[in-house]
Order: C-alpha cells, then structure tokens, then sequence
C-alpha cells in the first residue's frame, strides 16, 4: 500500500476485511494520500517528533488526532485532504484566512469538485470597520457556493469549523481554518473516515445548508434560519459507564449539554476539561458535585476568559483550577474538550455555555478509542502542567468592561 499521510501522531489507515472499507475505498485512500500529504516542519513545545520514513502508521480504525503546538502544520493537513477530494467538499467554518487552504478550495472547484461551504454571517460580512479576509474573498470573487448562517438570540453564531470530504473523511474540532488558530492558539483536530459519524455529520450539514441564506441575498443582514431541533447521529455511538452515547451532537437546541452533564455524573475517578469560554451552569453544577463525591477534577481555562467565566464557583468547590494563554504566550488555549473517568472523550467546537447550546450551530463528538483517549491526555497534560492558578486579578474583568453579551 501507498506511504499514507506522511504526518506525526496518528494517521489514515484502512481496516482489514473484517472492517467496513476496502475494495474500491481503499483505492481512495490511497489516492488521497499517495504523495500530497508531507511531513511539516516538526519543532514542538516539547521537541521534535521522529518519524519512520515521513510517517507513523495509524490505528485501524483510520483515525487521526493533531493538536497545534506540537509542530504539526494543521493547515497543511487540511490543504492536502482539499487536494485529495474527488467529488465533494462540504465544509461549515466560522472563519477562513488560511491563503493554501483558500487556494486548494478554489482549485477543486475549477477541476470540477462540488465545493460548498457555510460560513458565519458576521466573518463574512465584519463591522467595525473590519475588512473580509481575502483568502474567503478569493472564493467569493470565483463563484465558489457559499451560503451564511446567523445563530439565534444577539450572540448566536454559525461556531462549526469541520469539513465532509467526498462523503468519506470528516475533519473536525476547536481549529478554526485562520492562520492564529495554526500558530497562535492551542487547538485540537480529530480526522475520521467512519461511515456513520460522517453521516451524521453530512446530514447536520445538509440541515444548515437548506437553512442558510444565499451570499447573494445576505448583503443587508440575515434573520436566524427557522429551525428547531438538529438531526440526531445515526446509530449508536461509544458506550461508558453501560450507558451508550451517540457519537456526535449538535447545537442549537441539541442534547450536547445534557450529555455532558451526564458524563459527568457517571464519572467515578476523574474529569479532566480544557475549555476556552465556560459559563454554563448545568455543567458547572455537575463539576461541583462530582468533587464533593470524590471525583479529582481538573480544568484548565484559556486565560483571557477567565474573568468571564465560572472558574470562581469551581475554586469555591475545591476544584483546581489553572488558566492558560496560547503559544508562547500569544493567542488563546483555544480547546474544547473533557476526559471522563480516561475512558470517554468529547471534543469539538462546543464551548461549555449556555450561548453554544442555545444560539450557536456546533458540534460535538464522542469518543472511547484508546489511542485517542492517549493522545488527549497527553496533550491536556501538558498544557495543565503549563498553566497556572489564577489570582484574584486573573478572575476580574478589565476596567471599564461592561461584561455584556454570553461568551462562546
């Protein structure tokens, strides 16, 4: 078989007979792969990552997990699974100032690819004097089908950043496709080629599709799409504690809250989260009680949220609480995500706030995999370990910060 996804962590790989690829989706892999995706630079915050001939060979189940700081070039990631798309990309980003992902978007198009993409509202059409990001220009000025979602209430906002590759490779997590979020931000990618998490995903995107508003019409504003509840996944996802979880859900109006609360009810040891904006109650009420009945929890927060955040009734629990800037001190610890009892993982664009289950388009994903469930405690150990205890100052908002509007 082809060298595959010549990239440190985990990579593509195809399962065995007994597995529900082969034949002709091997031969897609392949050609996917074969000589477009390179090993990038590798000078991480904790070294260099050796390969063995560019590449170190996936789990079966075809998975992938890259976390930004450890040298990994994400975009490049991305550019090489645009290149590889034959058919179809079907994308639903927050944000896109990435010029190589931009071009591979725009050369798929002209080969003849089915690219089409749902932004935010408010990153394609920026107040305040903000111009638009010309790598989401360049797409526009090409004819590039692009419709805008507004989310619900003030503060809702189309929050997704994920893409469906010719209905077989889905890329997910808190990595917004922007240049700070590839060099500035701690943020985290899942790449998976499973059948029914990529169709749940490609009917949820099918959902904003048809409720979004065509580039053309939305120059003078969009009203919140009239929608009520997302689709649920298809099949039945990871299973913890005997109960089974789907795996995947989505905002706004889903269960993405109530199953986080119900993680962590059912967590017996310990709840380890690392999230960037945290103002939700149910969760912060279920971390609470989880650390009365013994439960060693952790939380580590993005720094500049913390003074609007609940890190104050966590601390008033006992629960350790650490706050973390991005990389070397620049952008923002940008992760989404919580390991429960280190046996099930949820991660994806969803805050842990009230604004992300109520307003905002989101997503997320529900994992027990070991070598995903290594890989993210890992990485939320090393970050933990850099982060601090905030002072009373960390925890109080700026002078003259009316402190107005949810976060997240």
């Amino acid at each position: 078989m082809a060298a595959l996804l010549a990239l440190p962590c985990l990579f593509f790989s195809v399962p065995s007979s007994a597995g529900s690829w082969g034949g002709a989706d091997m031969d897609y892999l392949e050609s996917m792969a074969s000589g477009r995706l390179r090993a990038p630079a590798l000078a991480g915050r904790r070294g260099a990552v050796k390969t063995q001939d560019g590449a170190e060979r996936a789990s079966a189940s075809g998975e992938k997990n890259l976390f930004t700081g450890q040298g990994t070039d994400i975009s490049a990631v991305i550019t090489d699974a645009i290149n590889g798309a034959h058919q179809s990309i079907q994308a639903a980003l927050y944000e896109l100032d990435l010029p190589n992902a931009s071009q591979a978007l725009l050369a798929a198009f002209r080969r003849g690819v089915k690219v089409q993409i749902v932004m935010d509202y408010g990153n394609t059409f920026p107040g305040g004097g903000r111009s638009r990001d010309q790598a989401l220009q360049n797409l526009i000025d090409a004819g590039v089908p692009i419709r805008v979602l507004k989310g619900f209430g003030s503060y809702g906002i189309q929050h997704n950043k994920f893409a469906v590759f010719d209905g077989r490779l889905l890329e997910t997590g808190s990595y917004n496709w922007s240049q700070s979020s590839n060099v500035n931000d701690y943020n985290n990618v899942i790449i998976r080629t499973d059948p029914g998490l990529i169709a749940s995903f490609e009917a949820y995107w099918q959902w904003m599709w048809s409720a979004a508003t065509a580039l053309a019409d939305a120059q003078n504003g969009v009203n919140p799409p009239s929608v009520t509840s997302p689709p649920a996944a298809t099949g039945s996802g990871p299973s913890f504690k005997g109960q089974t979880f789907p795996s995947c859900t989505f905002s706004p109006n889903g269960q993405t809250t109530d199953r986080l609360v119900s993680l962590i009810n059912l967590s017996q040891k310990t709840v380890d989260i690392a999230m960037f904006a945290f103002t939700s109650k149910p969760v912060v009420q279920a971390l609470v009680e989880a650390q009365k009945r013994g439960v060693a929890v952790r939380f580590l927060q993005d720094r500049s949220e913390a003074p609007y955040s609940q890190d104050r009734a966590l601390i008033g629990a006992g629960v350790p609480v650490r706050i973390l800037a991005g990389i070397g001190g620049k952008g923002v610890m940008h992760n989404k995500f919580g390991i429960f009892d280190g046996e099930m993982l949820e991660t994806g664009s969803f805050n842990y706030s009230d604004n992300a289950q109520a307003n905002n388009f989101e997503n997320a994903v529900y994992d027990a995999s070991p070598s995903t469930l290594s890989a993210f405690q890992a990485e939320f150990n090393a970050l933990y370990a850099q982060g601090k205890a905030p002072t009373e100052q960390d925890l109080t908002p700026p002078p003259g910060d009316d402190h107005t509007g949810p976060r997240g």
